[in-house]
């Protein structure tokens, strides 16, 4: 699933659309669970928290553990990092 920081949901729509993405987008008006989920990692070290990095992604096991953070989207990466916790 992906979180959009977006204020408008229209321009996360369009985001979503242009992309082609096939899984579903959450809208994060308040950036909250954007920074929950980066709460620990290298980016919340160097980045003060009111500053927004995107893009960057997390990715949870089946409980909800975080495997993996990083700042870049490589879709590649992406499925070896998934098949790895496969």
């Amino acid at each position: 699933m992906g979180i959009n920081l977006d204020e408008q949901r229209e321009e996360a729509q369009q985001f979503r659309q242009r992309h082609l993405l096939s899984y579903p987008v959450l809208l994060d008006r308040g950036h909250k669970l954007y920074r929950d989920l980066r709460r620990g990692d290298l980016v919340d070290a160097l980045i003060p928290a009111d500053v927004v990095a995107t893009p960057y992604h997390v990715i949870l096991d089946r409980q909800g553990v975080v495997r993996h953070r990083g700042m870049l989207f490589n879709e590649e990466t992406f499925r070896r990092i998934i098949e790895k916790l496969l």
